[in-house]
């Protein structure tokens, strides 16, 4: 008997926008966008842009954490998480963003007990310090190998499930059961040909694991 494990995506998935894009347009000088546009012409990874990035922030702690207070997450993410929980399918969110903004947004929004795979970010006298704890030397393209962490969870009696939308989705796309996408994640799927079912937010779904 299959076992549904949900692996999911956060920043553009659960919450409603990227929070490091709007964290930087808010609180960093214009430079991030010269290293945003290296990033993508892949003359840097994702590890070196996100630490220059960050290194570019202007913000206290106070000031951020008020910040991420006006995040918002998908207004049905909390009935699919009730549902994953009914049903004993485990939800782990996956991220390339950072765990202390993540902690944060689901606190503020009253979720708890959620497994998270993410990038790590801290306050160090009074300076913000980013490390990625789940790089892939021999790959190198994120900052968070995803692919690592689903070998983690796969086994022959897991059928995983992912959840995302963009950019740092398509190697797991490439390994997943089952992938539901949005945005980039749709054109990339479509493009190599990848079987997904497209969703606008998580009451889609909802609808179609209900149907399983």
């Amino acid at each position: 008997m299959n076992h549904t494990v949900i692996l999911c995506d956060f920043d553009g998935t659960i919450s409603k926008q990227d929070v490091t894009d709007t964290l930087l347009e808010k609180f960093a000088s214009p430079e991030w966008e010269e290293i945003e546009t290296a990033w993508r012409e892949g003359l840097i990874n994702s590890h070196e842009c996100m630490s220059e990035q960050y290194a570019l922030v202007r913000a206290s702690q106070t000031e951020l954490d008020a910040f991420l207070k006006t995040i918002k997450i998908d207004p049905h993410f909390k009935d699919f998480l009730d549902y994953c929980r009914t049903e004993k399918h485990p939800l782990t969110v996956i991220s390339d963003g950072f765990d202390y903004y993540i902690d944060r947004i689901f606190d503020n929004h009253g979720i708890k007990d959620i497994e998270i795979f993410s990038n790590h970010l801290e306050f160090k006298g009074g300076s913000i310090v980013t490390e990625f704890p789940h790089t892939n030397e021999e790959c190198n393209t994120c900052g968070n190998c995803k692919t690592t962490i689903f070998h983690t969870f796969k086994t022959p009696e897991n059928k995983i499930v992912y959840i995302g939308d963009g950019w740092s989705d398509r190697c797991i796309a490439h390994e997943s059961d089952v992938i539901f996408a949005k945005h980039k994640l749709i054109t990339y799927c479509h493009e190599r040909g990848l079987d997904y079912t497209p969703y606008t937010t998580f009451a889609d779904i909802l609808k179609e694991m209900r149907t399983w």
